[in-house]
């Protein structure tokens, strides 16, 4: 029985294969976040602490998880309970990393996702120095023409330098320069005037109506014009109305630009207008007393079109050369018989 143990010992000596760094299967998962210019701080704040709290709430089987940060890199190693699925552990890291890009700094990239095995250490270091050539050009030959040199060699893999400092290029903007127009065209033979009439005068206006424009700076300059387009509608916020003219200008008398006073000559329906004191109010509604060819009162109810607190324009209720009562008694009744004096 030993013997037969002997034998079957060396068989197996001789056929085992042999390894410097076996594969050995751990579970542990690296996930690397990258942002070039991300202060080691803020990586830690802004990005690698809200990636721990994701995966350890949605992540089947982790251990426990560490992190490291450096200038614009956090590596993160996630570690599984023995026996866990690290296809299924890496497919939920991936799909969770995807959606904390919405909440993670303006344009960074998903992360790189590793599964971490023993055999993945490094073979050898180098380090890279000058008397003469600075930082930055050490670090640009050591990833331009050292590290594209060890490609060649089977089964390395070459990472990017490490230290060193970056070339950078920073451009300064100046905004107000950006904003000034290259070049600016002015038809300046025709002008368009715009005026905002309210809300009183606006259902009045038409296209077609004349309207004279001056410059207020030379009230000798008139034009005459007439009324292009409106809007249709008044505006919600200053209840007017946005009236264009489309001026013939060729003569140049009114630059570009300039404010002027616009006159519109409009058909307006011809009005009644009264004294203020000669309305008398019953509730809610206005009346005035009128009198008639017999000398007697009659009271009429009657719509205000405008007041100015002296003279009141009635639109409807009193015609043109009616004779009305001013400041009626309050015992003055309807059909009473009144003597009339002149005004």
């Amino acid at each position: 029985m030993c013997f037969l143990i002997l034998v079957q010992g060396i068989l197996s000596l001789s056929r085992m294969t042999v390894d410097i760094l076996p594969a050995i299967h751990i579970p542990v998962v690296i996930v690397v976040w990258n942002y070039p210019g991300l202060a080691p701080e803020d990586m830690e704040r802004r990005v690698v602490l809200i990636a721990e709290r994701a995966y350890s709430t949605t992540v089947n089987g982790i251990s426990r998880i560490e992190s490291q940060c450096i200038q614009g890199i956090g590596v993160m190693k996630v570690y599984f309970q023995p026996g866990s699925d690290l296809g299924t552990g890496i497919a939920q890291i991936g799909a969770v990393s995807n959606i904390l890009l919405r909440i993670a700094p303006p344009g960074i990239q998903p992360p790189a996702i590793l599964q971490f095995d023993a055999s993945n250490v490094p073979v050898a270091q180098l380090t890279v120095s000058s008397k003469n050539l600075p930082e930055q050009a050490l670090f640009d030959y050591g990833l331009n023409f050292i590290r594209v040199r060890l490609f060649t060699i089977p089964g390395l893999s070459t990472p990017a330098p490490f230290g060193g400092k970056n070339r950078q290029i920073m451009v300064s903007i100046d905004p107000a320069a950006l904003a000034l127009p290259i070049a600016t065209l002015s038809q300046t033979d025709r002008l368009r005037v715009y005026f905002y009439p309210d809300q009183k005068t606006a259902s009045s206006v038409k296209v077609g109506d004349r309207v004279e424009i001056a410059d207020v700076t030379r009230p000798d300059v008139k034009l005459s014009a007439a009324v292009s387009r409106t809007s249709g509608e008044l505006d919600p916020k200053t209840r007017t109305l946005l009236v264009e003219i489309d001026l013939d200008n060729r003569e140049g008398k009114i630059l570009a630009g300039s404010f002027v006073q616009v006159t519109l000559f409009i058909r307006s329906t011809a009005v009644a207008q009264i004294p203020a004191q000669c309305l008398v109010m019953r509730g809610d509604n206005p009346w005035v007393a009128v009198v008639g060819g017999d000398n007697k009162v009659q009271f009429r109810p009657v719509n205000i079109y405008e007041s100015d607190g002296r003279k009141i324009q009635l639109a409807s209720g009193v015609t043109e050369g009616e004779r009305v009562v001013f400041n009626p008694l309050s015992t003055l009744t309807d059909g009473e018989h009144v003597q009339p004096v002149d005004g």
